[in-house]
């Protein structure tokens, strides 16, 4: 399977930055985070045969699991990332043959073609954020590597992921809100690579292409299977101006069956009890919990963006990664808030908000479900939509931070009963929620529920493929449950 490999480094966010986290202007808030290090690699690891030339800058530090002819086997800690990514919208390869037109590297920089490479422009958005561009106005250090992650599926372009490294400081403190839209801050779990390494600039596919090809063949020659074969990494060490012949480049190739990201899988989940089991339904019973949560009121089903994706395109990955990027392009451009849109940001909005835009900027982990509730208005025309992120056992005995956003507040709900209809695959449009919730309605026949609202609730990250939690939830009051609550679950 061909990839299409344009890795532009004219600026990007190897750009020079300061030595010292500062804070430009006195707008905005910051936070003091002192230097830490990355944990040390495990004893008995095996040495690494790879150094690099910028040592004075902070490298991602990993624990090399074994070398062998051609390649090493590398553990890399869990580490934040800032990242942007895109679908090349083309796939001809500008820099093919780059020496003969331009001669050096360095004439590739200066080039018009170079404006207008999209992984340029990708890098350019992380440099700005880098450089100052993000809610505390805060320049961060210069570190290595930065990596552009290709991931391929059959007969479509890839879906590129440019990313640059936080530095180790932020393991375990907030970064900075980004600005752009098209940014955002990524945590990516422990995970183990096949490594090579190779030198000179990286322009086009066929500066790629060789070492990736020759990593592949010694992979097999030491009879390795388990690595990925739709997912390459490409990372960089050096600034822009460092020569071909000195610069430091590395193929990554993930072992398979890693998670690419911390996802629902790793957090904290809402604790509840089941009462009732069937083949159809849960009655489930959820004590008081706090949320930080937004709403939307007359949101109009009917401009769903997502309505009808199956008939567009091949699979709902495909779909939600072009639709996304359609609904943020014309957000951008337009600077209106249709129903859509701000639907869109309903989510972005409470990300913020845990990843350390709130009063005390406090940074809270990621739990699941994500809780959306949805109040018929006018059925299959409008509702009123509350969505919801569960703040976790640690504010069992405490107050969420306020939010620092005027759309969010805070939430303390009360105990609650529901009946629960589970299923998997991607639930992307307003069709595919209702078709549940309308199973489940009939499932429950004559029983009695909260008749003109239900909840549609998710588990997982966008970027989990396979084993899928999706729910459908209809609330009932207390004094209409058909069942004696004397603590002990009921199988019906």
């Amino acid at each position: 399977m061909k990839v299409f490999l344009v890795i532009a480094i004219a600026l990007a966010v190897a750009q020079a930055r300061p030595q010292e986290d500062t804070v430009k202007g006195t707008e905005g808030p910051t936070q003091n985070v002192e230097d830490t290090e990355d944990a040390d690699p495990v004893q008995g690891a095996v040495e690494s045969r790879f150094a690099y030339a910028d040592e004075k800058y902070e490298h991602i530090k990993y624990e090399t699991v074994e070398t062998k002819d051609g390649f090493e086997k590398r553990k890399y800690p869990e580490s934040k990332w800032i990242c942007t990514e895109f679908t090349p919208k083309n796939t001809e390869d500008v820099f093919a043959n780059w020496q003969e037109k331009y001669g050096s590297g360095f004439e590739v920089m200066a080039s018009e073609d170079i404006l207008n490479d999209e992984t340029y422009q990708a890098f350019k958005k992380l440099c700005r954020y880098g450089y100052g561009v993000n809610s505390d106005y805060l320049e961060l250090n210069k570190t290595y590597p930065y990596f552009t992650k290709f991931t391929t599926q059959e007969n479509e372009p890839p879906v590129v992921e440019v990313c640059s490294y936080a530095g180790a400081k932020y393991n375990n403190a907030r970064l900075p809100e980004p600005q752009d839209e098209a940014v955002y801050i990524r945590k990516q779990p422990e995970m183990v690579f096949y490594v090579s390494q190779f030198s000179g600039f990286v322009f086009s596919e066929a500066d790629v292409t060789e070492p990736q090809e020759e990593l592949t063949k010694a992979l097999e020659a030491a009879a390795v299977e388990d690595f990925d074969k739709n997912v390459v990494y490409v990372a960089e060490f050096n600034g822009p101006f460092t020569a071909g012949d000195k610069r430091q480049n590395e193929v990554w190739v993930p072992v398979e069956g890693q998670k690419y990201e911390v996802s629902s899988s790793n957090n904290e989940e809402l604790p509840y009890e089941v009462l009732v089991e069937n083949e159809e339904y849960e009655l489930r019973k959820y004590k008081p919990a706090k949320y930080v949560c937004n709403k939307i009121e007359n949101y109009n089903v009917s401009d769903d963006p997502f309505k009808g994706w199956q008939e567009k395109f091949d699979d709902a990955f495909q779909a939600r990664s072009n639709i996304m990027r359609e609904i943020k392009q014309s957000y951008k451009k337009s600077g209106s808030r249709t129903d859509e849109k701000c639907y869109y940001r309903m989510f972005k909005s409470l990300y913020q908000y845990i990843i350390g835009f709130n009063a005390e900027f406090m940074e809270i982990d990621m739990t699941s479900p994500v809780v959306t509730k949805r109040t018929i208005k006018e059925a299959g025309k409008t509702e009123d939509i509350e969505m919801c992120f569960y703040g976790g056992s640690r504010f069992d005995d405490r107050n969420m931070p306020a939010p620092k956003k005027s759309e969010l507040y805070l939430k303390e709900a009360e105990e609650q009963y529901v009946y629960v209809t589970r299923f998997g695959g991607y639930a992307l449009s307003f069709d595919d929620w209702d078709s549940h919730h309308q199973e489940l309605r009939k499932a429950l026949g004559d029983k009695k529920f909260i008749q003109d609202q239900y909840f549609t609730v998710g588990y997982d990250s966008p970027y989990k493929v396979e084993d899928r939690r999706n729910e459908v939830w209809v609330e009932v009051a207390k004094g209409d449950l058909d069942i004696e609550l004397d603590g002990e679950n009921q199988v019906a």
